[in-house]
């Protein structure tokens, strides 16, 4: 999909689109996760256009649970059935756990539906489509000592996938 075709293409379409190209099964090359992470991206912009569309940081506003331990943030949110979400860029390994719902999510990795009770850990540097199903409540886990949660941001979350190319440009 070009960036030329965001206009003509429907959110809606783009995610039945993703669900189907995004293929767990499928060889994940550099060149495949590159051209997924763009897809996301592009649907990112056009879900920004839809007027009314779901603001998770919004919606969760003072619902948030945030859960502090040494050594580890968790941070527990709540998504409301039918709802579509584009994830923040994590910079490390995040601990998630599903713990009530259904939710299925799409990653440069692939596509994958989760029901609650269910733990896994994602790879660093992802972004993700979310759909949730049924109400779901989602808990991540992060390694830091902080407990400002600007600060905890700073160091958890990266603003685009150029962090991501310039630490493997030093290596």
């Amino acid at each position: 999909m070009e960036v030329s075709n965001i206009e003509t293409t429907s959110p809606q379409e783009m995610i039945a689109q993703a669900i189907v190209d995004f293929s767990a099964e499928t060889e994940l090359t550099t060149e495949l996760k590159q051209d997924r992470r763009r897809r996301i991206c592009q649907l990112e912009a056009a879900m920004n256009t839809v007027e009314d569309s779901y603001n998770m940081e919004e919606f969760n506003e003072g619902r948030v649970k945030h859960h502090y331990a040494t050594g580890v943030y968790g941070r527990e949110l709540f998504i409301p059935a039918g709802q579509v979400i584009v994830s923040k860029i994590h910079r490390g390994k995040t601990f998630n756990i599903i713990t009530k719902g259904v939710i299925s999510v799409i990653s440069e990795m692939g596509y994958h539906t989760y029901t609650a009770p269910h733990t896994f850990v994602s790879d660093p540097f992802t972004k993700r489509v979310v759909i949730s199903h049924e109400d779901v409540i989602w808990v991540t886990a992060h390694g830091t000592d902080k407990q400002d949660l600007d600060e905890i941001e700073n160091e958890i979350i990266a603003k685009d996938f150029t962090e991501l190319e310039l630490i493997e440009n030093k290596e």
